[in-house]
């Protein structure tokens, strides 16, 4: 989605003109996607300065909806024109918030499109892929959670995602969990991870079993758990798939890994966090 179309999408969730449907993918976009939701907030503050910034124009007179009375002594004269002058300023600050907001909107925009590029130009594994030897750690995403050894991300399983894997057997396309997705556990310490995706040029019914293995970042040689799926045939007679599963996870970074259960092919990678209680 080009820059224009996504300002639209944004500006009519904002102003409520969406439809249901439209406004439930959003709503479960800005769920999933904590991205996502900011720039909803940023585009939201956006609006509300240019209603803030259109109000005092108008208050000031300088529109022409104001007759301009006379004074009726100089120092009313005086106080009046003192107000005056604090209006502007307000509204060159309200200005000034308002193009720094755009420009980072513009930066964040740049980076999406980027990130994507590089998607594209994914390479395809024919065999199945064996993970590869760990090398140091990276930084954690977060601030608050740096003296944590569980959200320092995985190299080996780092290395995977932004490979962008892609089989010859099935192409995937996996909306849930997005790029770094959160999820809350309960009081209990349970979280329902849910999963979601479809298969790509793919017109007959997939009736094979694939299987969700799910790691920890600091064990790349065991998962922590798995569960196995099937595909289901949408109104589009499109494949796709659908399954919640509700876990006992320790908080920390995890990795999943989408293979198929007949020669254990490896289709896709993508990674989760559960959050600090």
């Amino acid at each position: 989605m080009d820059k224009q179309n996504l300002y639209d999408l944004i500006e009519s969730y904002l102003r409520k003109t969406l439809d249901e449907r439209r406004l439930k993918e959003m709503e479960d976009q800005m769920a999933e996607d904590e991205v996502f939701r900011a720039e909803v907030e940023e585009r939201r503050k956006v609006l509300n300065f240019k209603s803030e910034g259109l109000s005092q124009v108008t208050e000031t007179g300088e529109e022409g909806t104001n007759p301009v009375e006379a004074p009726a002594d100089e120092s009313t004269q005086q106080e009046k024109e003192g107000l005056t002058v604090v209006k502007k300023e307000k509204l060159k600050y309200a200005m000034l918030v308002l193009a720094l907001i755009f420009a980072g909107t513009q930066f964040w925009l740049l980076t999406t499109e980027q990130s994507q590029k590089s998607k594209d130009t994914a390479f395809s594994h024919d065999e199945e892929v064996e993970i590869p030897v760990p090398r140091p750690r990276l930084e954690p995403l977060f601030p608050e959670e740096d003296q944590d050894d569980r959200f320092i991300p995985n190299p080996s399983f780092e290395t995977l995602i932004k490979g962008g894997i892609r089989s010859r057997v099935l192409d995937l396309e996996v909306n849930s969990p997005g790029e770094n997705a959160v999820f809350v556990p309960n009081e209990l310490g349970r979280s329902t991870i849910h999963f979601r995706g479809k298969a790509l040029e793919v017109d007959k019914k997939i009736s094979s079993l694939f299987n969700i293995l799910i790691f920890s970042n600091q064990d790349v040689d065991e998962a922590v758990t798995s569960f196995s799926f099937q595909f289901k045939k949408d109104k589009k007679e499109q494949n796709y798939f659908e399954v919640s599963r509700r876990v006992k996870l320790d908080p920390g970074i995890y990795y999943f890994l989408i293979q198929s259960q007949e020669g254990r092919q490896l289709l896709y990678t993508g990674k989760f966090r559960i959050a600090l209680p």
